[in-house]
């Protein structure tokens, strides 16, 4: 930058350089002694006292106008510093944003009696597996998750309808079951989470039991 004066306010260089605002938003893992624009609102430069190694508060490019997040605290683990890459896109939903690790986006597959997980995006596709029928040598034919993305839904070959707490699967080893029951006399070859006048905690279930159950 040229022919600006760094002062108090160094929110000014979005004043001299307005092309700023229109910059792509990026999340990239920062070193010590590097700048960057911080929340969009200033330059930001970790200070040279500081520890070597990347910053485990992450900084970001720049944050678009009218960009929202939802204000929880921006700390990152080193596991998942390691996993961030440079480019990941910061999207304009608190659902989806990464300075919060919330993955963009997963691929849940079942095979048999298990259920995989993959990470759609970076190097480590594959993020985590586990058994889900509650009696061995049943198969899962049929998952759903909810509106939030917290329970993750299955039927299985026996009948069963199975719900686990997803929220912070995959930072966990297991994520914690939260109910279970028998919900037809064979396989369940389809489950959807319904969504009745704001209440999701509907589930509409199908079987070869020719029934279909809510």
């Amino acid at each position: 930058f040229t022919e600006i004066k760094i002062g108090k306010n160094l929110s000014d260089i979005f004043n001299a350089y307005p092309e700023l605002k229109t910059w792509q938003t990026v999340a990239v893992p920062m070193k010590a002694g590097s700048a960057s624009f911080h929340s969009g609102l200033l330059i930001h430069g970790a200070g040279a006292n500081m520890t070597p190694g990347r910053r485990a508060a992450m900084t970001i490019q720049m944050m678009p106008d009218n960009m929202v997040f939802n204000g929880k605290q921006n700390i990152l683990t080193k596991k998942q510093m390691n996993e961030l890459q440079i480019g990941v896109s910061v999207f304009n939903d608190d659902n989806l944003n990464p300075i919060l690790y919330k993955k963009p986006c997963l691929l849940i597959l079942s095979e048999a009696s298990n259920l995989y997980w993959w990470s759609l995006y970076g190097e480590r596709k594959d993020m985590g597996m586990f058994y889900g029928p509650s009696t061995p040598g049943e198969s899962i034919l049929s998952i759903c998750a909810d509106a939030t993305n917290r329970h993750l839904i299955s039927g299985d070959t026996h009948g069963e309808i199975h719900i686990w707490n997803i929220e912070d699967y995959c930072c966990s080893t297991t994520p914690p079951f939260v109910h279970s029951w028998q919900g037809h006399l064979s396989p369940i070859i389809f489950c959807e989470c319904i969504d009745y006048k704001g209440d999701d905690s509907f589930i509409l279930t199908g079987s070869t039991d020719h029934t279909v159950r809510l």
